[in-house]
């Protein structure tokens, strides 16, 4: 069962990565690309230190917020280097904002009560 998650993962991985090369600019799907196991990564170590575990639906879960997390690489990503090559200075704020503004209605749901506030 891990062997087949692994291979249907190393191949939507090399299937993304290709789809970035040709649909966005080089630095824009270099960057993009990078952020896919750093962001698996980080999430994997916030699974260990909260105590998660991962069974069929926190992975479905994992992955879906994993596609969230690529998309929105992507277009700030490509507005980022537009701006910078129109002139614009840092991508600073929109990097920040980007994240803050997906992760700000899930805030609450961290100070649910019950079964809908449990991490595990």
């Amino acid at each position: 069962m891990l062997s087949l998650i692994l291979g249907n993962g190393v191949g939507g991985l090399a299937l993304v990565i290709v789809a970035l090369v040709v649909f966005l600019r080089m630095r824009a799907a270099f960057w993009v690309t990078l952020g896919i196991p750093v962001t698996f990564m980080a999430s994997l170590l916030g699974f260990h230190y909260l105590g998660g575990t991962i069974n069929a639906v926190s992975l479905i879960g994992f992955i879906m917020a994993l596609g969230i997390v690529v998309d929105d690489a992507i277009v700030v990503g490509e507005e980022s280097l537009t701006q910078f090559d129109a002139g614009a200075r840092s991508p600073a704020v929109r990097v920040t904002l980007a994240p803050a503004a997906e992760a700000a209605p899930k805030v609450g749901r961290c100070e649910n009560e019950g079964r809908q506030g449990k991490w595990t």
